[in-house]
């Protein structure tokens, strides 16, 4: 497997993965991605900031994750505290978001593949951690998270989030 940056003219592939998992968070009776995000807008967005990553085997995407150095204002409003200092005006984290793996490919380690590459991704921009956020119904990333290492450091509520449950669990981990 190897980590890659997503192209523009992909768009509509990235579209075709990201409602895969939105079809698998159903499955699992999970709100999550069922309101309309991640956007096409929104991951136009990603892919035009540098910030959306494919994870390819054989020419085939396996799956994608947006990895960013910007931080997130979200965070903080986090109930709870981090492990690092940073905040959304001077970040020293960097920062997943829409962390897919396509299911028609099968199960073949690509969030742990996808979390490893953006680790490596933070340690080269010399920030302190990674952190990023679920749905408390989301017990597969739960789980995936605690695997890898992961702390809870609490909660947070989205803002003009349309989804039912707003509630988000933090997590992170020094690198």
């Amino acid at each position: 497997m190897e980590l890659r940056k997503v192209e523009l003219s992909e768009l509509d592939r990235v579209m075709d993965v990201y409602e895969d998992g939105r079809r698998s968070l159903a499955k699992l009776g999970i709100d999550q991605w069922q309101h309309g995000r991640p956007s096409r807008a929104m991951l136009e967005a990603d892919i035009v900031n540098g910030e959306l990553f494919a994870c390819v085997e054989d020419g085939a995407v396996l799956g994608y994750v947006m990895f960013s150095l910007r931080g997130d204002a979200d965070y903080d409003r986090l109930e709870g505290s981090w492990l690092s200092e940073g905040d959304s005006a001077n970040p020293d984290y960097g920062v997943v978001h829409r962390l897919v793996a396509d299911s028609r490919t099968g199960r073949r380690g690509v969030a742990s593949f996808l979390m490893g590459q953006v680790e490596e991704l933070a340690r080269a921009a010399g920030v302190k951690g990674v952190r990023l956020d679920t749905h408390p119904g989301n017990i597969p990333m739960r789980r995936l998270l605690a695997k890898l290492s992961y702390t809870k450091c609490g909660a947070f509520h989205l803002v003009g989030c349309p989804e039912p449950v707003t509630e988000r669990y933090a997590y992170e981990k020094l690198v």
